[in-house]
């Protein structure tokens, strides 16, 4: 994997690559000639693992890659963001999470299944940030 990203311009650091499989934490790689992130972490959880049973193909510089659908992303932003209820409206756009989700909802809108994501948020207990999140003007 190392390799393949690498040839693709990836700027990998392999030591803090092999760390963050090792200690299970998320690894954010960079596209050395464009905006594109890739985040990476192993699943060690019962939602990673779902995520995984749900992952969909899409085929990437002509390699077919799994990745989490849609409303998994939203709900790990969500998961990441936390509880922000006590968050003034103007810091919120400091977070990148925040803005990261409202550029995926927003531009996905017509696509996501929110009667899916709304039942996983009340699983997560994490309504309240998902209902503020909604209401941000954006």
């Amino acid at each position: 994997m190392l390799k393949l990203l690498k040839n693709f311009d990836f700027d990998v650091n392999e030591k803090q690559f092999l760390l963050g499989i090792q200690e299970k934490t998320a690894i954010s790689i960079f596209d050395n000639k464009s905006h594109l992130r890739l985040d990476i972490r192993m699943a060690d959880k019962k939602l990673d693992f779902e995520v995984l049973e749900n992952a969909i193909q899409v085929k990437i510089f002509d390699y077919n890659l799994c990745m989490a659908p849609l409303e998994y992303v939203l709900l790990g932003k969500i998961l990441y963001i936390g509880k922000i209820d006590d968050i003034p409206d103007s810091e919120l756009f400091e977070y990148q999470d925040i803005l990261d989700f409202l550029t995926i909802y927003h531009a996905n809108k017509e696509k996501i299944d929110e009667e899916f994501l709304i039942r996983k948020v009340k699983e997560i207990g994490l309504e309240s940030t998902f209902k503020r999140l909604k209401s941000i003007k954006f």
